[in-house]
């Protein structure tokens, strides 16, 4: 293999090696996020919804 040829090959596998290193830390950061929210979720301070299962149902019989 020539130097020239070398050199390109370097260049290619440095550059997925960073764009690897960035979905990978993306990927790290979400987790770390939706880690922390579902940890500590009573110091987020939301209100929770709660949906009655018949309204639900209803929506899907009238689709039928």
């Amino acid at each position: 293999m020539d130097s020239r040829k070398r050199m390109q090959l370097y260049r290619t596998t440095h550059l997925w090696h960073w764009i690897s290193a960035a979905v990978c830390f993306a990927a790290l950061t979400l987790f770390t996020i939706t880690g922390i929210t579902l940890n500590h979720a009573s110091a987020i301070g939301a209100q929770p919804v709660v949906i009655s299962g018949t309204r639900q149902k209803a929506s899907t019989d009238s689709a039928v």
